[in-house]
This record gives structure tokens, sequence and C-alpha cells, in this order.
């Protein structure tokens, strides 16, 4: 298995990075089903492709080697052990096994009722909001998101293009441009989700270990991990959507669509 050559195995674990970027695989083989969910026409043909051709091309395997191979640039021997010190403290711990218990689908019910409760009186949480705010600004949260969300919507206009002008018409660049335009409005919508999914993450943190993690996060290594590790998670995006587009033209030439 290739995550066991993983020269930052440690860290990928240690930080959730593996568990985040696990998730990804599938949902991008569910945006088919999000997209006729939003009215978005979808035929077999492109089901039938993208059931065919989603799985490889979005592999979390190749995303983890390519993140992998860019923590190596990025970080100094300096960096990862101050990055791992905190990752092997109680609170650091702590708020990893609390991020991962927060992502469960499980959860998404109980966070929609305590963010409700939480911002029907703003000015009572304004200082742990506040908060939640500068860990979003720290880690990229809701630009990764919507990063996420741009290489669906575009994944999705490879599929139907592909099936309607052939895939050798396929410009995935003019489609990334126009995704682009999208994204103040998608940045705008995702902001308040992802306030409201900290809040519910961190809901048993103190205001003191909430500020201590908001330092860990601003610190020179942090920034450099969380910064750079967003940046090589939407490159890794870009690229397996390329490989999509290619691995789907050539599951459509194989067909004769």
């Amino acid at each position: 298995m290739a995550g066991n050559a993983l020269k930052k195995q440690e860290l990928i674990a240690k930080s959730g990075m593996d568990r985040q970027i696990n998730e990804i695989p599938g949902s991008m083989q569910m945006a088919i089903e999000q997209a006729r969910q939003q009215g978005i026409p979808i035929d077999d043909k492109i089901a039938k492709a993208w059931a065919a051709t989603a799985p490889t091309a979005y592999s979390s395997e190749k995303l983890l080697s390519f993140m992998d191979q860019g923590l190596q640039k990025l970080l100094t021997a300096e960096d990862e052990r101050f990055l791992l010190a905190h990752y092997n403290s109680p609170l650091g711990k702590r708020i990893t096994e609390l991020e991962v218990k927060g992502s469960q689908p499980e959860a998404v019910a109980e966070m929609q009722a305590y963010a409700q409760k939480l911002m029907s009186n703003p000015s009572q949480y304004a200082d742990r909001l506040a908060l939640y705010q500068e860990i979003d600004k720290a880690v990229g949260a809701t630009k990764m998101a919507v990063d996420l969300a741009m290489a669906m919507q575009v994944a999705v206009q490879v599929g139907i293009v592909s099936t309607m002008n052939g895939p050798k018409n396929l410009d995935i660049g003019a489609m990334r441009a126009a995704a682009e335009k999208t994204r103040f409005a998608l940045t705008q919508q995702t902001a308040s989700t992802v306030l409201a999914h900290f809040a519910y993450v961190y809901r048993d943190l103190s205001k003191k270990e909430l500020a201590s993690y908001v330092a860990f996060l601003n610190s020179p290594a942090g920034k450099k991990f969380q910064v750079g590790g967003g940046k090589l998670l939407s490159e890794g995006l870009a690229l397996q959507t390329e490989e999509f587009g290619k691995q789907l033209g050539q599951y459509l030439d194989s067909k004769g669509i």
C-alpha cells in the first residue's frame, strides 16, 4: 500500500489529514447524485462513465502521496518536531479526536441544532465565535471546502460536456475559469456553515484551550503546514480532475460515445 511509504505519515495521521483526504473520493463519487438533486440533468451515459472512472481518478492513495511529497519539500525537520509536539500533546490529541468525531455523518443533525442555539444569541458567545473565525482563517477551512465544491462542479461539467460534445472537446481550463466566478458566492455560503461546524466540534474546549490552539495554528510552522497543506490539496484536486477528464475520455471513446 502506498500509504506505508509516506515520509510524513506520522504527521499526516496525527493531524487528521489522512481522514480528511480519505473522505474526498467518496465525495467526488457522490457529486453526480448531488448534481441531480440540484436539478442538473444527468443522463445514464454520464452516470455510467462517472462510476467507471471517478474511483480511480479521485484516489485518496494518490492524493496522500502527492501531499506527502509536497510536505517533504515544505517542512523542515524542526517544523515537523514542533508540529508533532502539538499533535502528541494531550490538547492536540483531544482536538484531533473532537475534529474526527465532529465530522461523522451522524453528527450533522446535532451540529445544526447546536448552531441554531449559538446563533440565537451571538452576543453571548461573541468571544468564542471570534476564536472559531480565527481557526477558520488559520486552517483555511472555508477555502478548502470551496475548492472541493468547485472541483466537484468542474468534474460534473467534464462529465456532461464529454457525453454531449465528445471527450476530445474538453477545455478544463475554461471550466475552471467559469467555476472560479462562483467562488465569492460559495465562500459567503460556506463560511457560515464552517463556523457552525467549528462551534459544534470545539464546544467543550475552554476559551483558554481555544486560544492556545489558535496560537499554535498561527505559529510559523503551523502556518506553513496549514496554508501550504491547503495549497497542496487544491493542486492535487486540480491534477485529479485533469486525470478524470482523460480517463472519462478514454472510457467514452472505448464505448463509441
